[in-house]
Formats: C-alpha cells, structure tokens, sequence
C-alpha cells in the first residue's frame, strides 16, 4: 500500500497546466471585475450579485479542471486512502467492537454498577465498566469467589446477557431440588413450599407492591410474587422440583440457604407413618 507519486516530466507537465489554469481563470476574474465596473446602468446590489457568481463559477472551474489535471495522481491517493481504511478496520477490529458493545450497552441500559450478570458462562456483580470491558466479582453457586473478572465489551454483539437485577432491589430466583423418582414427591414438594413460604412471609407484602410499580412505569407483566413449585422430569430416574421464590437483593444467598436447610430439616428421613400430611 504506497502512494506512488508522479514521474519528474508528468508532474512537471501537471504543474505547468495547473498554473495556465489559474492564469487564465484570473484574467477571466480581471476581465469580468472590469466588465461589470463599465455597466453604469446596474445597481451595486446586481454588481456585487454577479461580482460573487462569476468569483464562485471560477473557483467551480478550477476545481473541476484540477480534477481532470490531476486524475490519475487523485485516484492513486483515493485507492491508497481505501487500502489504508481497510488495514485500520482489521488491526482494530476487536477495539471497535468493544466501542459498539458500549454503545449498545448504553443504548438498550442492559446493565449497571451493582448488578448481578450472566453472560458467556461469567457470572458475578458489576463492579466497574469502561469504553472497552467490564470487570465483575465471580458469583459461583451464589458465593463470592474474590476473584474479578473482565470481560471485553463485544461480548454483548455476540452473546445474550442474562440481568437478574432487572426488576430493581428485588429478584426472582430459582431453585432446583432433585430427588429420585420413587421419593413421595408430593411430600417433598408441599415441604418446600411450606419452607419458602415461612421465609420469603415477612417481605411478600413489599414484594407485592414493587411489583405493581413495575408494572406500572415499565408497562410489563411482572411474576407473581408468592413462591411456587414445578415439576420436571430430566430423567426417568430422576425428578426435579424447581421452586421459584422472591428474595431481596442483597439477601439472595441468605434467604436460598434458609429455605434449603429448613427444607432438608424436614424431609430427610420421614418415614411414612411419621409424615404429617394428609393425602
């Protein structure tokens, strides 16, 4: 990729027609300046009208000529010019990138400092965000690591972000119980609602109304906040029960805790005759 300049005779050739150029557009300027000075009968508002054309029109045609003077040495600079763009794209292109994923970010408001995210099997809170990356603290099984990871902002052109932080100081979050398929899942699964309900009670009232809020300002359907069970089979053996319950933010590991060893507490082992509930 070089700009080849022109050969000693051409350029010389290019200069020369470039100076008869400009020469004779001054002389058209003098003999027009004069011209219109001679025509007494038109006002100095016309004068200066056509004195601003003809000035203009000159300098359309010096540009134009200029263009057909130079054309070769302009389309080698042109194409260079090209060439030149199409390197720096490719030597940038991650840079560039990370710069749309923070347009991006910004444009759909996909995440902010404090927010807990998923994207690209990174999980963690926000703690930092700049033009080109974002650093978070590792969440693993819903415990600090300590460790920070930094993620480069293209990240977001090629893979979904999961935002559970979305619905504000409140999230949803679920939780999967397994258990074997000939475990009296009846048992289990009226266990486990019975032990999310004693520990999300005291904040279901407020979880209620930030939900109507939301609703209210963002136009969206939010879940219902009251816990509640599913029920999955991912193999013959096997069954899940998937609990779906509200948790404050700052509470979510806490409050997952609680619910599973209350839930453990009462269902391992219960022999039938023992079990307190009525079918």
């Amino acid at each position: 990729m070089t700009f080849a300049l022109p050969g000693p005779d051409k350029l010389v050739t290019n200069l020369v027609l470039t100076g008869l150029l400009i020469a004779l557009l001054l002389l058209v300027r003098h003999l027009s300046e004069r011209g219109l000075r001679h025509q007494t009968g038109l006002g100095v508002d016309k004068r200066r009208k056509f004195s601003v054309n003809i000035r203009n029109g000159l300098i359309f045609l010096f540009l134009l000529g200029s263009v057909f003077i130079w054309a070769s040495e302009i389309r080698t600079f042109a194409v260079s010019l090209v060439a030149l763009a199409v390197a720096m794209v490719i030597a940038t292109k991650e840079l560039i990138l990370c710069v749309l994923g923070t347009i991006f970010r910004t444009g759909t408001n996909a995440y902010g400092i404090g927010d807990v995210i998923e994207i690209n099997d990174i999980r963690g809170q926000v703690v930092d965000q700049t033009l080109l990356g974002t650093t978070v603290m590792e969440v693993i099984s819903n415990q600090y690591t300590g460790r920070s990871v930094t993620f480069p902002n293209s990240l977001m052109l090629s893979q979904p972000i999961y935002n559970e932080s979305y619905i504000g100081r409140f999230t949803v979050k679920v939780l999967t119980i397994p258990i074997a398929s000939d475990t009296d899942w009846q048992y289990a699964e009226q266990l486990l609602l019975e032990a999310a309900q004693m520990e999300c009670g005291p904040f279901l009232d407020e979880v209620r109304e930030h939900m109507q809020n939301l609703e209210g300002r963002y136009g969206i359907s939010t879940p219902a906040p009251e816990p509640r069970v599913l029920v999955t089979l991912p193999a013959p053996e096997v069954i899940h029960l998937l609990l779906r319950f509200p948790t404050p933010d700052h509470a979510r590991d806490r409050l997952e805790q609680a619910i599973l060893r209350r839930f453990l507490g009462e269902f391992q082992p219960v022999p039938p005759e023992r079990r307190r509930i009525d079918r």
